[in-house]
Formats: C-alpha cells, structure tokens, sequence
C-alpha cells in the first residue's frame, strides 16, 4: 500500500524529495487490533494545496478507502497534508497546517526525520521541538527494526 501510494505521489502529485522510513504504531482515538504503518514525505510540487486534497483523495480511492462520517475508525489509506511551506490555510476543505499533527506521534516522528526543523507556522515550534513536547506516549517503532 505505501509503496503503491508513493507511486501515485509521484505520478500524480510532484516529486518526492524525502521521505522517511517506515514506521508503526498503535491506533490513535480507537481501539483495534491492527497496528498501523506511518511515513512521511515532502514532496515539490505545481499544484495548489486544494488540487493536491483533491489528487490525494483519487489516490486513497484508487487502494480501497471509502470515506465516511463519523468517528475515527480503521481504513485502508489515509495520507494527510501536513504542511504547505508556511501557509496557513483553514477553510470547509482543508486545514493547513494540519489541525492534530502536534499532538500524535505517529505523525510527528517520521515527519521529525525529515524535517525537524520545519517551523510551525501557528505554534511558532519546530517539529523537532513539538515531537519532545508531545504529550501524546503511544509507541512508534521503525518498522524495519522488529520485523
């Protein structure tokens, strides 16, 4: 699945520029017996923070996902936009920076490898900084490490 998304990215999206590696974790506001597989990329990019959105949701279509209401629950694919250089951006569609990446691990560590010094452009904090501050002691594992 990963892989087939980083195709897509790339295809679809821009050129992956870095990328961290894989990680694992437990679910974050649910309770499930799977665990799931994180990464980050940055990627360079010629569209607008609403096309990338709209190219994203092509993509999680494309392996499976089918969107639905209501609380958080386990999905095939879920790529979120972090960050878009240093916009702001919150409307109906769309909250960027995103809204919850300073409060779960899950996101904050991988992004941490490869841009841990991107500044929050509301918190006024590194990633590195928010990844020691998180409150959020969920275990994330390198995948790659215990398999």
């Amino acid at each position: 699945m990963l892989d087939l998304a980083l195709v897509q990215i790339s295809a679809r999206i821009g050129v992956i520029l870095k990328q961290s590696s894989v990680y694992e974790s437990t679910p974050w506001g649910f309770d499930d017996k799977n665990h799931f597989l994180n990464k980050a990329v940055h990627v360079l990019t010629s569209l607008s923070p609403h096309e990338i959105l709209k190219e994203i949701h092509f993509i999680e279509e494309l392996q499976g996902r089918v969107r639905a209401p209501g609380p958080y629950r386990s999905r095939e694919i879920d790529i979120d936009i972090l960050f878009f250089n240093d916009e702001i951006i919150m409307d109906q569609e769309l909250v960027i920076p995103h809204k919850h990446l300073q409060d779960r691990r899950f996101v904050l560590v991988p992004l941490a490898e490869i841009a841990g010094d991107q500044m929050h452009p509301i918190i006024k904090k590194r990633v590195s900084e928010l990844l020691s501050n998180c409150d959020d002691h969920a275990e994330v594992v390198r995948f790659n490490d215990h398999v």
